[in-house]
């Protein structure tokens, strides 16, 4: 089995010298169902499975989206509860469909699954959904209905994942047009 991983391209010399850190799990329905699963703590490594759902490419813009939209909603709303004493919630539409950061490049990193390394995941895997909702006080508010899945095949690690596990097989460069949509470019020049 083949899992990808998608890294920002500031990261690559740090990943080919100690591996994919686990980093903390920012949702909790997220830590608690991995927690469930053997997670021990509250950090992990996300991965998805390569042969199953849609196509690469596919989950490709849409985790780049979700760094750019839904991470950052994400981190307001965290931002609002901390500092909100009558945790009132954060209104969404305000925002509109603003995407937060700058293009970018990244790295598609591939992760041989064997026999040698499966306890290097837990053992179940879970199917990514990345939605619109309807409610105003939800992250995914607005979000852009080409960027969204139901199927996306993830696999989970809660331990490092060593540098001679990992191959890069290409760079992505994305550009951020004024419409709030993501265009990409593939390189396998690394």
């Amino acid at each position: 089995m083949k899992l990808l991983h998608l890294s920002s391209i500031i990261n690559r010399d740090s990943i080919l010298k100690t591996g994919l850190l686990p980093s903390k799990v920012s949702l909790e329905q997220h830590l608690y169902t991995f927690q469930a699963s053997g997670l021990v703590g509250d950090k992990c490594v996300y991965t998805w499975d390569s042969d199953r759902g849609q196509s690469t490419d596919k989950y490709i813009r849409d985790m780049i989206y979700c760094k750019l939209f839904i991470h950052p909603r994400n981190r307001m709303g965290f931002e609002a509860d901390k500092y909100n004493a009558d945790k009132g919630r954060l209104d969404y539409r305000k925002f509109g469909t603003k995407l937060y950061g700058n293009s970018d490049t990244y790295d598609l990193f591939e992760i041989e699954v064997d026999d040698e390394n499966q306890d290097l995941f837990l053992k179940e895997w879970w199917m990514h959904s990345q939605t619109k909702d309807d409610s105003p006080y939800s992250s995914c508010h607005m979000l852009k209905e080409k960027y969204a899945h139901d199927d996306k095949v993830l696999r989970i690690s809660g331990n490092t994942i060593p540098p001679d596990r990992l191959k890069i097989i290409t760079s992505v460069k994305t550009r951020l047009y004024k419409n709030d949509t993501i265009g990409v470019s593939y390189s396998k020049n690394i």
